[in-house]
């Protein structure tokens, strides 16, 4: 217990020192970088508190086949395959269950998280007068496109007639959206059968859902002995 109390310690102290010393300092267009170290942090914090849970990690590039051989490894289709895109990824856990059916758990985003992902597109809209040479430009206009994909997908195509974070933060957010990012941040459902489950999976992470880019983490649990 002293062991893992030291560790959230040392978690929130490296949380504490981003967001108040490397945030600020942080420039453009590096800026969109915080939101993935941030969602770091709380994976990291996670596994802290649950130690006793072995993860394995499939890490690889969009379009790798990560989806294809998890789903080889287990026989059977538990992550849908060839739908997501770069600026859909988000964390996926598969763990085994001794429950009946299925259960698919999605964690979403918290407002404050959200707003963060405005301010961080503004940024990138906005660089300043600082220079920059081919490489660092190139990165920027890939980061600006995947942002504003996301922003899209949530906010529509006012997302494109903005420049500033006020204008951002006038366009109202859909219903469904709105009910999310102000709610507990997570919804858990059960199915089942696995196609019902996957059926499900596959309408949240597509790109014409709405609710995708809000999404930080789906968990998947089901009758799979060999995790």
């Amino acid at each position: 217990l002293q062991v893992s109390a030291a560790r959230t310690k040392a978690c929130k102290a490296i949380a504490d020192w981003i967001e108040t010393q490397v945030a600020p300092r942080l420039s453009v267009p590096h800026t969109y970088r915080l939101t993935e170290w941030r969602k770091e942090l709380v994976h990291i914090k996670d596994l802290i508190e649950r130690p006793q849970s072995a993860r394995i990690a499939l890490i690889g590039t969009t379009g790798a086949g990560k989806s294809t051989f998890l789903n080889a490894v287990i026989g059977q289709q538990v992550l849908p395959v060839g739908v997501m895109q770069p600026c859909t990824a988000f964390v996926t856990l598969v763990r085994q269950s001794s429950q009946p059916g299925y259960t698919l758990d999605v964690d979403f985003c918290s407002l404050e998280e959200w707003k963060q992902e405005v301010e961080s597109f503004a940024a990138l809209l906005n660089p300043g007068d600082e220079e920059a040479n081919g490489t660092d430009i190139g990165e920027s206009k890939r980061l600006i496109e995947a942002s504003r994909k996301r922003l899209q997908a949530v906010l529509g195509e006012l997302v494109n007639s903005a420049t500033r974070v006020e204008d951002l933060m006038n366009i109202a957010l859909p219903a469904e959206a709105a009910q999310v990012l102000s709610g507990h941040g997570k919804t858990s459902l059960q199915f089942e059968s696995a196609q019902e489950m996957l059926v499900h999976l596959k309408r949240l992470i597509r790109g014409e859902s709405q609710l995708w880019p809000l999404v930080k983490q789906v968990t998947v649990a089901g009758p799979y002995d060999c995790l």
